[in-house]
């Protein structure tokens, strides 16, 4: 991963004349956002590239004809040069110096529906300031993947596969008038378009500058830090199983879309190596409060395998908390408060027991609300335990990029 930021700001560095300098940008997990689903927008728009001026052509190194060389023989009359014919972006050599990669494409500044064909670089002037979707949408086989690098060609935001499908989807705060790249590349796979829809979601409550929020969560990260033994890492048990230990997982969530962000701490309390408590804090014109109490991370099959999922839909964000496969609560924010939504009980070895949100219920009634629940949504998945270190590095990576930013709103 590292690898590929590097790669992608040298590419960015190309077409500004100079190295990209550091900065840090608000994000979804690291400013104020709105609602992660919302998919209505208008029109699809063809957009096409710049035509690259053509280069004056320049003497042959090897010439030393001069006016003083000159003798009574008058010179030979100069051609005209012909102009390199203009190449096609969208067809550049891989050994080009942009990478292969088309430059200087534009997304209107009030978002809209673009067609990608092959690895693309767009320019994005947002008009409004606040939180973006930008999301793509295939037939399965392309696997996009966005990235997103700030006016000096930092890195800002980056997402592979949150929309579902192997698509990608990015919920980034932008400034207005500011000038973003948005990179969005393909594996290797045998269809390499996709779709790419850019919607303003809103502003948040608590605009760029308002900090209190942050100094508020920098204050219960720092607690939890000082008791769990630091920010997160990544213990290898042996060549095949590993764990996320500490405090593993730091998200910023808008669970209810009204732009306000509550904090997720996924941590280790003491009573397990790996990270198996979880806590929800919200933060409003009243001040700081938790939404959710400490309490174990899920562990939804019936070996030991704890994770934490979100479910995005309609706007809203739900924390799923599904244990042994029986019993499941999807939480979601109401009236200040994370409020079970929906609820259910499955007994394996006697139906009369089972329950949907509190009454007694079928096997079939329970799976079909459930089902309907999540059709459509898009789900986020925290591997407590990581199925390669990648993955876990990955997740590591943006708790601690999420802490970084706090920290510096909060001074």
């Amino acid at each position: 991963m590292v690898f590929l930021v590097l790669w992608l700001t040298g590419v960015l560095s190309f077409n500004r004349g100079g190295p990209a300098q550091p900065e840090l940008s608000s994000t979804r997990n690291s400013q104020q956002g709105a609602p992660e689903e919302d998919d209505e927008n208008t029109g699809v728009q063809t957009t096409s590239s710049a035509t690259p001026t053509p280069r004056p052509p320049t003497s042959s190194p090897g010439s030393t004809d001069s006016p003083s060389e000159q003798t009574d023989a008058p010179p030979d009359p100069t051609p005209t040069p012909t102009p390199a014919p203009t190449p096609d972006p969208a067809t550049e050599s891989p050994d080009d110096p942009n990478g292969g990669v088309t430059m200087s494409v534009s997304i209107p500044g009030a978002g809209g529906v673009i067609r990608v064909e092959g690895d693309t670089a767009f320019d994005f002037r947002p008009d409004q300031s606040g939180t973006w979707e930008l999301r793509t949408s295939d037939n399965g086989a392309s696997d996009p993947y966005i990235v997103i690098l700030g006016p000096s060609g930092a890195f800002i935001d980056e997402d592979d596969n949150s929309a579902g499908s192997m698509n990608a989807l990015c919920s980034t705060y932008f400034d207005a008038g500011e000038n973003y790249t948005v990179l969005v590349f393909f594996y290797e796979a045998p269809v390499q378009s996709c779709t790419l829809t850019v919607s303003f979601l809103g502003m948040p409550v608590h605009p760029p500058g308002d900090n209190d929020w942050a100094r508020a969560y920098s204050r219960i990260i720092g607690t939890l830090l000082q008791e769990c033994g630091g920010e997160g890492e990544l213990v290898r048990m042996n060549d095949y199983e590993m764990y996320l230990t500490n405090v593993a997982i730091v998200r910023l969530i808008d669970f209810n879309g009204d732009g306000n962000l509550q904090l997720l701490c996924v941590y280790s309390d003491g009573h397990q190596p790996w990270a198996n408590c979880m806590a929800v804090y919200g933060y409003d014109e009243l001040g700081l409060s938790i939404l959710m109490a400490e309490r174990p991370v899920s562990n939804p099959g019936t070996d030991v395998s704890p994770s934490v999922t979100l479910l995005s839909k309609f706007g809203r964000v739900f924390l799923v908390d599904v244990n042994e496969i029986c019993r499941g609560t999807y939480w979601s924010l109401e009236n200040g408060e994370l409020y079970p939504s929906l609820s259910y009980y499955y007994d394996f070895w006697e139906e009369t027991n089972h329950t949907l949100n509190g009454y007694p219920s079928t096997e079939d009634e329970i799976w079909y609300t459930v089902g309907e629940l999540e059709a459509g949504a898009t789900m986020t998945y925290f591997e407590i335990f990581p199925s390669d270190a990648d993955e876990g590095y990955y997740i590591l990576d943006q708790t601690h990029q999420t802490i970084l930013y706090l920290s510096q709103l909060a001074q």
